[in-house]
């Protein structure tokens, strides 16, 4: 049953200046439960920018926002310790941000429970993200959840079989009130607008 929409994300007029390159401005938006939104445009128009600036990683130039619920950041890169074994590493990350979410059902489903001894640094690219979006199975609903994800190219080195995997990932967690706002070159197997930043040769 799909939740009555209430907005828990919004932007106004948000701008983003690096150095003497303005990358974009005037970005508005707001999404309600059960929404998605993906971000697209030609490189070096502020896709990752924007994304990093509603995680609070950076620092908008103008404009505003306001959210009513937590937030999980996945970034371009997938930031595991590659001497920490798959398990660890999925257990570090819960924790640090108190998932309570059933890690090896995590794995299960992302096809990593067979190898969840291995150490991150042997894994191949496509394992990796893999490993990274598992972290998002443990913020599914519950007391641990966090309805925001923000997400930079989440099908990044994933082969078919686990931009399906992706896809069904995002569906369950919108099915549930979440919101999801992804930067994506491919585009998003879930029903999303759309919002397109810039033009060719505006920054990087």
């Amino acid at each position: 049953m799909r939740h009555r929409v209430t907005t828990i994300l919004e932007v106004s007029d948000l701008a983003c200046q690096r150095g003497t390159r303005r990358l974009f401005e005037g970005v508005s938006f707001a999404l309600g439960r059960g929404e998605a939104l993906v971000i697209t445009g030609p490189n070096g128009t502020g896709k990752s920018s924007l994304l990093r600036i509603l995680a609070g990683l950076l620092e908008e130039e103008d404009g505003e926002i306001s959210h009513d619920d937590e937030m999980l950041y996945l970034g371009h890169l997938d930031a595991l310790k590659p001497q920490m074994s798959v398990m660890e590493n999925l257990r570090f990350w819960v924790s640090l941000f108190g998932g309570t979410g059933d890690l090896d059902a995590a794995l299960e489903r992302f096809g990593l429970g067979h190898i969840r001894d291995l150490t991150a640094g042997v894994l191949s690219a496509g394992q990796r993200r893999r490993l990274t979006l598992a972290r998002f199975c443990c913020f599914l609903g519950g007391d641990s959840a966090r309805p925001i994800w923000l997400m930079d190219e989440p099908d990044s080195a994933l082969d078919d079989a686990g931009r399906a995997l992706l896809d069904d990932l995002l569906k369950e967690h919108l099915s549930l009130g979440g919101v999801v706002l992804a930067a994506t070159h491919r585009g998003l197997g879930i029903e999303a607008g759309e919002l397109k930043l810039g033009e060719v040769g505006m920054g990087a």
